[in-house]
This record gives C-alpha cells, sequence and structure tokens, in this order.
C-alpha cells in the first residue's frame, strides 16, 4: 500500500528533505546526549566473531556518521538540480527519494547502535545490522527494477543510457539479482561470519553482474560503430 504511493510520488522532494534533516538533527542530538558518558576509546569496529578490533575517539565516534548523514541529505537537495539536460528524475522522483531517506534511516539506526554499545558497553546485534542492510537491498531492488531512466538512481551503465531497452532491462535484472541478494543476506544474517562474507559476496555480485549484463545486452540489440 505505502510502497506503490510512496513510488508514485507521494515521498516529494521537501517531504523528503524534511524528514532527511530530521533524522540528522536527532542523530546530533543523539550524539550531544552521549558525548558526556562515552569512554576516551569507542568501539567502533568489529571482526566476523563478534569481538571489538577497532576503536576511534570519543569526537570521531559522536560526529562520523552524523556528518555522514548531513553529506548523503546535501546530495538529496543537489543532485536532482544538476541533472543533465533530458535525464531528469522525472518519473523516477518518488524512487529516488526513498531509497535516500532509506540509506539515511540505515545510516541513523548504525549510529543508534555504536552509541548504545559504547555507553553500556555491550556488543551490538550482527544480525540486526545484516538483516537491515538486507532489507535495504530488498528495498532498493524493488525501485530499480522501476526506475525509468534518469542519471542518478538505477544501473546507469553507459549503454544503460544510451538505450531505453538496455536501461529497462538492465534495471530490471540488477533490481531483482539486489532484492534476491537482500533476502539472501536476511537469512544468512542469523549466523554472523557467514553472514558477513555473505553480505561481501552479494555486494561484489551486485556491484559488477549488472554492469555486464548491461554491456552484453547493448551489444545484442544495439551494436556497437566499427571505426576504420
Amino acid at each position: 500500500m505505502c510502497w506503490s504511493a510512496c513510488y508514485n510520488g507521494n515521498v516529494t522532494r521537501n517531504r523528503a528533505l524534511l524528514a532527511g534533516i530530521v533524522l540528522v538533527f536527532v542523530a546530533v542530538a543523539m550524539s550531544a546526549w552521549a558525548y558526556p558518558v562515552l569512554p576516551d576509546r569507542v568501539p567502533t569496529h568489529w571482526n566476523m566473531a563478534g569481538h571489538v578490533n577497532g576503536y576511534s575517539s570519543r569526537m570521531f565516534a559522536v560526529s562520523f556518521i552524523p556528518a555522514v548523514l548531513a553529506f548523503t541529505w546535501l546530495l538529496m537537495l543537489v543532485l536532482p538540480a544538476i541533472s543533465p539536460r533530458g535525464f531528469s528524475l522525472g518519473e523516477s522522483a518518488g524512487a529516488f527519494y526513498l531509497a535516500m531517506l532509506a540509506v539515511l534511516a540505515l545510516l541513523f539506526v548504525v549510529h543508534w547502535m555504536i552509541l548504545r554499545s559504547a555507553a553500556t558497553r555491550e556488543m551490538p546485534s550482527l544480525t540486526l545490522l545484516l538483516a537491515l542492510i538486507g532489507a535495504l537491498f530488498v528495498l532498493l531492488g524493488i525501485l530499480v527494477t522501476k526506475a525509468k531512466k534518469n542519471f542518478w538512481f538505477g544501473v546507469r551503465t553507459p549503454w544503460a543510457l544510451a538505450s531505453d531497452v538496455v536501461w529497462q532491462r538492465s534495471n530490471q535484472f540488477g533490481g531483482r539479482l539486489m532484492a534476491i541478494g537482500g533476502v539472501i543476506i536476511i537469512l544468512a544474517s542469523f549466523w554472523h561470519a557467514a553472514g558477513m562474507m555473505v553480505l561481501v559476496a552479494t555486494v561484489v555480485v551486485i556491484g559488477f553482474a549488472p554492469i555486464v549484463y548491461s554491456y552484453v545486452i547493448y551489444r545484442r540489440i544495439e551494436g556497437f560503430d566499427s571505426e576504420s
């Protein structure tokens, strides 16, 4: 119900920007609240077994993700405004803003998990983190399959941008692959070490397979000019 409404444009630019800036300010407020109670060295990285193998200063721990949130919000504001002529978001605006909000929400949750872990001396839930990443992939995959040609969202290879048919087929393939990968990550999240390996493998496949597919489809459908 909500997905259809959101995709059809009800997630407007102003609403998306408002929701995003709220997440940024709440993250900053969380950091300000947590700063006095955090140790000088804050655990910020864990290995596949769930053991701490990386620390950051207290200031870095409370400021890094809010800074990334603010930068991502700025991208949501700026990118649509600088689209090349003929490649505006158009019908893909709803999908773009919903995808950006989903990324912001995941970053927000990760920030909360790190602060909570540092304040309580408890390890964050790797199962929850992997499941959330998997859910993000599923959502992004669904949105990508419906994306119309634009410059910022979807499988944006040179071959896809040069052909409507290649765009459609590349994004159908890439979106379905991402959604399937997300489901696999969710299922694998219950096995920590295996879940992390599945995540890395899925990201590699999702990153490269649609590019190769787009090239192959373009070559089959459009072909290339031969140069003398």
